[in-house]
C-alpha cells in the first residue's frame, strides 16, 4: 500500500548537505509526506518516503505548516484505506491455493488453482454494523432502572444510567456488545454458583 508512486514524491529533491530543504522543494516534500501518511498512517514511514526525519514533521506540525485539517484528512484516507482491506477480506475474499487432501490443486495447465477465501466473522461484523435486521437480532436490551427502583438490587452507586436517544449508532452498538459480554459473564457466574451449590450438596450427602 505504501510503495505506490505518486507525483508528489517523484518530484522530491533530497535535503542539502546540511540537511536543510530548498523552500521551492518543501510544498512538495510535505505533500509526499501526507499522501504516503494516508495510505500507511506511520509517521516514520510517511518521513522516509518524503526524505525528512521525525523532527522535521514535528517542527511543522508545531509551527502550524501541516495543520489539524491536514491530518484529519490523513486518517480519513488510511480510515478508506482499512474500509477497502475489510471489503476484500470479508467479501470479496483473499485468493490463496485450492488444497484438497493436503495437496495442492492444479489447473489443466499444471499451474495452481486458487479460490478466494473470505473471513466470514469479518463479514458477520460487517452486517452487524450496516444491516438493520443483524442490528436488531443481535440487539440486548440495556435497562439500568424503572422509575427510582434500581433493578437486581444493584446499590445506586454501582449503576449506570444513560439516555440512548442520545447517543449516535456507532455508540450505542458499542454499548450494545459490553452488555452482551456482561450478560454473558453473569450468565456464566450463575452456572458456577450453581455447579458448586451441586458439589456441596454431594459432599454433604455423602
Amino acid at each position: 500500500m505504501v510503495r505506490k508512486s505518486n507525483m508528489a514524491a517523484d518530484r522530491i529533491k533530497p535535503a542539502n548537505k546540511d540537511g536543510q530543504i530548498e523552500p521551492y522543494n518543501r510544498e512538495n516534500v510535505k505533500q509526499a509526506f501526507l499522501d504516503t501518511y494516508g495510505r500507511c498512517y506511520i509517521i516514520q514511514t510517511a518521513c522516509d518516503a518524503a526524505g525528512i526525519n521525525r523532527n522535521t514533521f514535528y517542527n511543522w506540525r508545531k509551527a502550524g505548516y501541516i495543520s489539524d485539517a491536514e491530518m484529519a484528512e490523513c486518517l480519513e484516507k488510511w480510515q478508506d484505506v482499512l474500509r477497502e482491506e475489510l471489503l476484500k477480506v470479508g467479501i470479496v475474499g483473499v485468493q490463496q491455493p485450492l488444497v484438497h487432501n493436503g495437496r495442492i490443486v492444479l489447473e489443466s495447465d499444471g499451474r495452481k488453482a486458487f479460490i478466494n477465501k473470505r473471513d466470514n466473522h469479518v463479514l458477520t461484523q460487517l452486517a452487524e454494523r450496516y444491516l438493520p435486521e443483524w442490528q436488531q437480532a443481535k440487539k440486548v436490551d440495556i435497562i439500568t432502572h424503572e422509575g427510582t427502583r434500581y433493578i437486581a438490587d444493584i446499590p445506586e452507586q454501582y449503576a449506570l444510567v444513560l439516555d440512548t436517544r442520545l447517543l449516535t449508532q456507532e455508540q450505542f452498538t458499542y454499548l450494545r456488545n459490553i452488555a452482551a459480554g456482561y450478560d454473558e459473564r453473569k450468565q456464566q457466574q450463575g452456572k458456577n454458583e450453581e455447579a458448586a451449590i451441586v458439589i456441596e450438596s454431594e459432599v454433604t450427602n455423602g
